[in-house]
């Protein structure tokens, strides 16, 4: 995944210059450490409950293939930050 984000960026400044249009990438701050395992925790929960029913353990949520660095990304560069919900 890291080389296809890499080229996406380099497409983007060359788009950019071509277009002649300034480039300003927007730094956003991490999620804490925390906040990542808090959120980590709620997706295996409704994960497991969803699958097994209403009364799974979220520890029985052994198939999620995602790590809190993958929620991070989506949290922070997808959906920049702002509630999925609202």
């Amino acid at each position: 995944a890291s080389p296809a984000m890499m080229g996406q960026a380099m497409a983007a400044v060359a788009l950019c210059r071509l277009a002649g249009s300034p480039v300003s990438p927007a730094p956003r701050e991490p999620l804490s450490k925390k906040l990542k395992e808090k959120m980590f925790a709620a997706l295996r929960k409704r994960e497991a409950r969803r699958e097994l029913g209403p009364k799974a353990q979220p520890e029985a949520c052994d198939w999620l293939d995602v790590v809190p660095d993958e929620l991070e990304y989506v949290c922070v560069e997808v959906w920049r930050g702002r509630c999925a919900v609202t």
